[in-house]
């Protein structure tokens, strides 16, 4: 551990860093985290703070650094600038070399995304093998007014102006990516460096006006803050923060309704109903098509504005059977009342539009489901619903209250108390009429599938 001055606590950085770490929830007593240092400034006044903070919350803290290949003899100073720095502070030190350009021209990537790709993969890989539960990234309010303009400039919704989180949850729920500097700027950051003669390294990619950032940092920003408003960037971020908690709301208001719209699920075909989509006002058909596409693709990256209406476009037209495809092997098919989306394991012109609709869809609806019979057990019973009564229903993460759920997708009472329930063992596995619960759906691993139907006399 490094021998910092007496007054280290007292910078109004690492305060205004400790107030935002603690306004997220970020840190807890005895975590493991993992800090990306790219040795840049940033980065370096992030592991200083973690540095820092470690006493008071029993941190493990190591280093993870990605050498991109992209400036040769700078990006190895880089790379070595880093490592020295862990063993002087005597961290755990993680690296990979990655030739990012060659990266970018197999996967058809830009730079920039190849990049980041590359270096999320290796942080998410080293974290899970080494049990960090965090991530710290040292992303800062500049970076963030940045990313909100260049998403203003390709026409962005609220989720682009959202800006970049200062917390945010991966995929496995054990990992969270954290960033304690997002409230503080670029000024303040090197003024802290300076100030504690801390060093760090200059990526001169970073002064390079071809790529859209850079001449957004050096000409755009410097120009609305000199002749429009010298808060821009304070404004910008405030922007951002209430776009961001907006965003949340409207995914929770979007979230009954996309589940109204989900005929059946699994990790790589999505079944909708159209009737169910046409309901809802066009705003949010636009995120249920989107949260739709996210379920199966993993990710909206490359799925754009003309995407998203494109798919619009096919609910309203009359032809039965129509296909669009979209970037990542995605196929949207619209089958008679149904929107159907895929994606394939073979490039999409190796595959005829009518191959893709797996023959376990095409009779699901509210009163047919098919199961994973590898997830349940006999004997099943068929009983009425009882107080207390919770199932996870399909697309959604964590259980809820049956009654809660009937409520949200306003079904009459007289409706509730009538509409029977498949059980198997105590555990809800489909509400007829309704949805299956998630820990049976069929999977691209599933080996048996059970059909239920409902039959009314």
């Amino acid at each position: 551990m490094p021998v910092l001055p007496k007054d280290y606590s007292n910078s109004p950085l690492v305060r205004k860093a400790v107030r935002t770490a603690e306004n997220h929830g970020m840190l807890a007593h005895g975590d493991h985290v993992l800090a990306g240092v790219s040795g840049g400034p940033d980065s370096v006044a992030l592991l200083h703070l973690l540095l820092l903070l470690a006493p008071k919350f029993s941190l493990e803290i190591g280093i993870a650094h990605v050498n991109h290949c992209l400036r040769q003899a700078e990006s190895d100073r880089d790379a070595n600038f880093v490592s020295f720095l862990a063993a002087k502070l005597d961290l755990p030190y993680h690296e990979c070399r990655v030739d990012v350009s060659k990266y970018r021209k197999k996967h058809k990537l830009s730079l920039e995304e190849a990049a980041r790709r590359v270096r999320y993969t290796f942080f998410n890989k080293i974290a899970m093998e080494n049990r960090y539960g965090s991530i710290a990234l040292g992303h800062n309010c500049d970076d963030n007014a940045e990313l909100v303009l260049m998403n203003i400039l390709r026409g962005s919704g609220s989720l682009g102006i959202s800006g970049i989180p200062a917390l945010r949850w991966r995929n496995d729920p054990r990992l969270k990516i954290i960033r304690p500097l997002i409230s503080s700027g670029r000024a303040e950051i090197i003024a802290f460096l300076e100030k504690y003669n801390l060093e760090y390294v200059l990526d001169s990619s970073n002064s390079d006006t071809r790529f859209l950032r850079n001449r957004i940092r050096h000409r755009l920003l410097p120009l609305l803050r000199e002749s429009y408003n010298s808060a821009a960037v304070k404004n910008i971020n405030r922007l951002s923060l209430l776009a961001n908690s907006e965003e949340q709301w409207l995914e929770e208001m979007t979230a009954p309704l996309f589940c109204d719209a989900v005929m059946d699920a699994n990790t790589d075909c999505i079944t909708l109903s159209i009737q169910a989509i046409l309901k809802a006002h066009v705003a949010a058909r636009r995120r249920i098509i989107r949260k739709a596409v996210l379920t199966c693709r993993g990710s909206l990256r490359r799925i754009g504005f003309s995407h998203i209406e494109a798919i619009l476009d096919l609910l309203k037209n009359k032809a039965t059977e129509k296909t669009i495809d979209l970037p990542d092997r995605i196929r949207v098919r619209r089958r008679h009342s149904t929107l159907v989306i895929t994606r394939e394991k073979r490039p999409l012109r190796e595959i005829s539009p009518r191959q893709n609709v797996p023959d376990n869809m095409k009779s699901a609806g509210p009163d047919t489901a098919f199961l994973d019979m590898d997830k349940f057990s006999f004997p099943i019973i068929v009983r009425p619903p009882r107080p207390g009564d919770r199932f996870t229903p399909l697309g959604m993460k964590g259980s809820q209250k049956l009654k809660k759920y009937f409520i949200n997708h306003k079904t009459p009472r007289y409706e509730r108390t009538r509409c029977p329930l498949l059980v198997s063992h105590d555990k809800i596995i489909w509400v007829p009429g309704h949805r299956i619960d998630e820990s049976v759906k069929v999977t691209k691993t599933t080996q048996k599938v059970a059909k239920a139907q409902l039959l009314l006399a």
